[in-house]
């Protein structure tokens, strides 16, 4: 029973360190492992460009919900889509 529950624990601590492991390498190989360090890996950058398309696809879907509330059976009232 020790046994098991030794062996468990020793496999999950490889294991964890194994993850540590390959993603130092791969940051590393990447060559990124200065910015890795300095920015969390979850962090999303967004540029002017990213957030200038975020605002026209949120204008999209406003008018898709709104045309979906206006609809009657015709096209009277319905909201034309901006240009890009």
């Amino acid at each position: 029973m020790i046994e098991t529950i030794l062996l468990c624990s020793i496999f999950g601590i490889f294991i964890i360190f194994s993850f540590i492991k390959g993603v130092q390498i791969g940051m590393r190989i990447k060559g990124n492992i200065e910015e890795a360090n300095k920015t969390s890996f979850f962090s999303k950058r967004t540029t002017s460009k990213d957030r200038k398309e975020e605002e026209y696809l949120n204008e999209i879907n406003k008018i898709n919900l709104e045309n979906i509330e206006r609809y009657d059976g015709t096209g009277l009232g319905q909201r034309n889509f901006p240009e890009e």
